[in-house]
């Protein structure tokens, strides 16, 4: 990964991993997206909502210029997912697919607003240590993020 990252390159890279998610999400039903337990016990919805959920949190990290957000953040991947889970499974596609599109939008937008020097500079940042990259915080939760789920989708495609 580089030192210093460029916001251009970086959003494409957001952009580029975006494309590959929504690509893979286009094979699936409308059904597949809704059966629970279709994708290795959540429904595809869910996996969208999960995603949406880290996006969202990165869109207040952005507006705020501050490391803060959800308390689930206090807790184990495992856990936080789950508890995210928990608190979204019963919610109906179509508003899952436009939650997910207002989170990634805004974040986006957030990004190309933002000072370039902001995304490698945690000063930039209430509360991020000295140590960390503002841009790979928001590439875990998202590019990265989104690379873990394709694998996963493409795995529940091939049942």
């Amino acid at each position: 990964m580089p030192e210093i990252m460029k916001k251009n390159e970086f959003m494409e890279m957001i952009r580029s991993g975006w494309r590959e998610l929504d690509s893979i999400l286009g094979n699936f039903t409308r059904q597949q997206m809704e059966s629970p337990g279709s994708c290795e016990g959540w429904a595809v919805k869910d996996v969208i909502s999960h995603i949406a959920w880290y996006e969202t949190e990165m869109v207040n990290v952005l507006k705020q210029h501050a490391l803060k957000g959800s308390e689930l953040w206090n807790l184990p991947q495992q856990e936080r997912n789950a508890a995210i889970y928990l608190a979204t499974r019963n919610e109906s596609l179509q508003p899952v697919i436009e939650k997910e599109a207002h989170a990634y939008k805004t974040m986006l937008d957030l990004l190309g607003s933002m000072d370039e020097s902001a995304l490698n500079d945690p000063a930039a940042f209430s509360g991020m240590p000295t140590g960390w990259q503002p841009w790979s915080v928001i590439a875990s939760n998202t590019y990265e993020h989104y690379q873990d789920h394709i694998k996963q989708l493409k795995d529940c495609l091939k049942k």
